[in-house]
């Protein structure tokens, strides 16, 4: 029987202490994690590591490419890469935006670990990627 093979979630957030909380998080719980401080960064990560990726964890409120953003140069990129927009805060319309594109859910910070590894499941669960796709 072969082992279920590692899923790649991709972290972006400015703080470095809300990313290596989380990548910790994530890892201990499974999951393989790349991290980017910036949408900028998610882009070229999501450029190297494309459909290796199952989800990205996506902060909004980053300064000079938000992640409203950031999720739609993701897209250009990976049309089918799901989302989880997990923010303290964020502008209803911009979030709404976000949600209405299809395959992106909103989690909110602070969270358990429980219920963040739960949402992740979730979301991977519900919008499967194939490796290699």
């Amino acid at each position: 029987m072969k082992p279920e093979p590692v899923q790649t979630i991709l972290v972006v957030d400015d703080f470095a202490v809300v990313r290596d909380i989380t990548r910790l998080i994530l890892e201990r719980s499974g999951y393989s994690v790349v991290t980017a401080t910036n949408g900028r960064t998610a882009v070229k990560k999501v450029e190297k590591h494309g459909a290796a990726l199952a989800l990205v964890l996506l902060e909004m409120n980053m300064p000079d490419m938000d992640g409203e953003l950031t999720l739609q140069a993701l897209r250009e990129l990976q049309p089918d890469l799901p989302c989880i927009v997990f923010t303290s805060f964020c502008e209803d319309k911009a979030l709404a935006r976000m949600l209405q594109s299809g395959r992106c859910s909103f989690h909110p910070k602070p969270s358990s670990m429980v219920a963040l590894v739960d949402k992740v499941q979730e979301m991977v669960d519900l919008h499967p990627r194939a490796a290699g796709s």
